[in-house]
């Protein structure tokens, strides 16, 4: 009895708090003393996941043997997770975002980001002087997040953006260019769906730009991992296993209106 009383009084507190804020940032937007991005008609254009602290899982089901899993911690660093490539977590990727404020408070948007690495190397004969240069593995890999949110402004200077949406991603490796000997990996792909929620804290020092501050979850929904492997006779073969990246964190980023 005594922990369903409690259970109660959580659940009363919380309605309480959450039409306090409610109420509060009505009379903010009302009064015009909401930040910036909550006003109708506002654009935003921001820069998210510049750094933070992440907490990122890769999970590759392989039919041949037991689920592979790897898990990484990063502060102000993405470190590789993921698959034998070493890959970046796709979700660590800093984005482009553009929002726009289609009615007072509620943002229509999305954000975008791309990544892209060579490797090459070069050798040089000790005996004629002779440099020769050899192409390596490459990389290309990009994140597309539509989303939709609402701005709950305290101040001029100090708001919560509650932001969620979907994310594709697609990663390309290409570890071995023109080698097409018999059993070369010629490419692995990975590609993913997830659901993502991002409440963000906005704080705006000077008017029309600002920072955010806030947590992020990418949740899977599916995805896949392709290896496309040399047979001879310019024949490939294509294994397909499923694929699922997990990421939780906490992240900054910029952002400005107008």
């Amino acid at each position: 009895m005594r922990t369903m009383r409690k259970v109660v009084l959580f659940g009363v507190l919380t309605a309480a708090m959450t039409a306090a804020t409610g109420a509060s940032a009505a009379r903010a937007t009302a009064s015009g003393e909401s930040i910036g991005i909550a006003e109708k008609g506002t654009l935003t254009i921001s820069a998210d996941r510049l750094f933070g602290a992440t907490w990122t899982q890769s999970s590759v089901d392989d039919p041949a043997k037991s689920k592979d899993k790897f898990t990484s911690f990063g502060l102000l660093w993405s470190g590789p997770v993921g698959t034998g490539a070493g890959l970046a977590s796709p979700y660590n990727i800093p984005r482009a975002g553009v929002d726009y404020t289609i009615i007072p408070n509620l943002t229509l948007g999305g954000s975008i980001g791309f990544y892209s690495q060579s490797h090459g190397t070069e050798n040089t004969n000790p005996n004629t002087g002779v440099i020769t240069s050899q192409d390596q593995e490459s990389v290309t890999a990009f994140a597309f997040a539509p989303r939709v949110g609402y701005v709950l402004g305290f101040t001029p200077n100090f708001g919560l953006w509650l932001r969620g949406g979907f994310t594709y991603f697609n990663m390309s490796v290409d570890p071995h260019p023109g080698n097409t000997n018999i059993g070369t990996v010629s490419n692995y792909g990975y590609s993913g769906f997830s659901i993502n929620l991002e409440p963000q804290l906005v704080i705006s020092p000077v008017e029309h730009f600002g920072f955010t501050v806030g947590l992020v979850a990418d949740l899977p929904l599916g995805g896949s991992e392709k290896t496309t492997t040399y047979l001879g006779n310019g024949g490939t073969r294509t294994d397909s296993l499923g694929l699922g990246v997990t990421n939780i964190g906490l992240t900054v980023g910029l952002l400005g209106w107008f």
